[in-house]
Formats: C-alpha cells, sequence, structure tokens
C-alpha cells in the first residue's frame, strides 16, 4: 500500500481564501483565480485543466461572436457539468466534472467576460501563458508552484484534488459519491483518502 508521504498538501477552505486574497492585485489574478478554483473546488487535473476550451464551458448555442465588442455572459450560459475528453482525461476514458461551486462559477464567469477583450484572436483555448501559448500540464503545474511561493502558503497542481476529497471525506459524503466526483476509475484509490485522511483519523482517535 502506497505511504502518504511526499503527497501534496492539503489546505483548508479557510487557507484556500488566504491564497486566493494573495491573487488580488497581481497580474492575470483573474486567470489565476479560475485556475486555482478549478483545481480546488472542481478537482481537475493539470493537465484537464491546461487543456480545457471556452466551448468546454459555455453551450456552443451560447457562444457570442469574438467580434462583440462587450460580450457579456450570464451564469445561466456556463455549464454545470463538463465533459473531458479521453484524450484528456486521466486513464483515457471519457468523464464529466462538476462545475458548481458558487465562487468558482463566479470567477468563471468574470474571467470568460473579459476573454475576448484579453485575447482578441480566434482561439478556444481558454488559459494562455503571459507569453501567448496555451499551458503544458508541466508548465500549469509550475505556475501552482509558484503561486504557491507567492502566497506564502505550500501546495502543488495536485492540492486542489486532495482538498476537495478530504473535504468531502470529512463532510461524510459517501465513498461510492466521493468516487463519482473525484472521477476515480477504482474505488480502492478513493479507500486510499479514507485511509490516509489525517483529519478523519484524527477524530476517530479523539472519541475513543
Amino acid at each position: 500500500m502506497p505511504s502518504n508521504q511526499g503527497q501534496a498538501p492539503i489546505l483548508s477552505k479557510i487557507e484556500q481564501k488566504a491564497v486566493l486574497n494573495t491573487f488580488i492585485g497581481t497580474p492575470q489574478a483573474i486567470r489565476n483565480k479560475v485556475i486555482f478554483l478549478l483545481s480546488f473546488r472542481a478537482g481537475l487535473r493539470a493537465k484537464e485543466i491546461a487543456t480545457v476550451k471556452l466551448s468546454d464551458f459555455i453551450s456552443p448555442i451560447s457562444i457570442k461572436s469574438i467580434s462583440s465588442k462587450t460580450p457579456k455572459y450570464k451564469d445561466s450560459d456556463i455549464k454545470k457539468t463538463i465533459t473531458l475528453t479521453k484524450d484528456v482525461a486521466k486513464g483515457g476514458k471519457i468523464s464529466k466534472a462538476h462545475i458548481v461551486d458558487a465562487e468558482l462559477r463566479k470567477a468563471l464567469l468574470d474571467y470568460i467576460n473579459t476573454w475576448h477583450s484579453l485575447y482578441n484572436r480566434r482561439v478556444d483555448t481558454l488559459f494562455i501563458t503571459k507569453l501567448g501559448t496555451s499551458f503544458s500540464a508541466n508548465s500549469l503545474a509550475r505556475l501552482f508552484l509558484d503561486l504557491s511561493k507567492r502566497s506564502g502558503y505550500h501546495f502543488t497542481s495536485h492540492s486542489g484534488r486532495r482538498s476537495l476529497c478530504s473535504i468531502l471525506i470529512n463532510n461524510d459524503v459517501n465513498v461510492f459519491k466521493v468516487k463519482s466526483i473525484m472521477r476515480h476509475t477504482n474505488i480502492a484509490t478513493t479507500e486510499l483518502y479514507y485511509e490516509n485522511d489525517e483529519v478523519m483519523l484524527g477524530d476517530i482517535m479523539a472519541n475513543l
């Protein structure tokens, strides 16, 4: 059984808020907030975040013309579930991620409504580097490390998934529902989170 040594650090909701506050007034603040929340509130992996497109979040019939000077989307335009294709999702299988967290949806809406002005060209890639290129999984992982260093909180590109899973576990969500939300292929992967969750194990010991 794998040990929990070397696993990505977990951030509580309070710590996540503190990290988000450090983005305010920094370059690419809106973009970085959405990237961070897609990881911590929707459980997307680095490769998945790097490759998502505008059309993954907005239905084709709702996408505004690139020529529109002030395209304004509403919350109802944003999908509540996005489909991650098998070439992007882990394990080579199509999976679905839930975009339902209120803070994530607001940040995503703010970002998408500035997306056309930020990247006034015919592109569908949602996140662009400062060089104007698409992210790779590795460059996005480096962005998380940079954001971590600047914030003073230790986290990686996988911390979001571990943090989300820990929050679900400590809210007594059924293991099979956690498996579905986290998009684990095997229930054994989900069970490892239960076995290694320090908060839950501490609560068990405290109540003996």
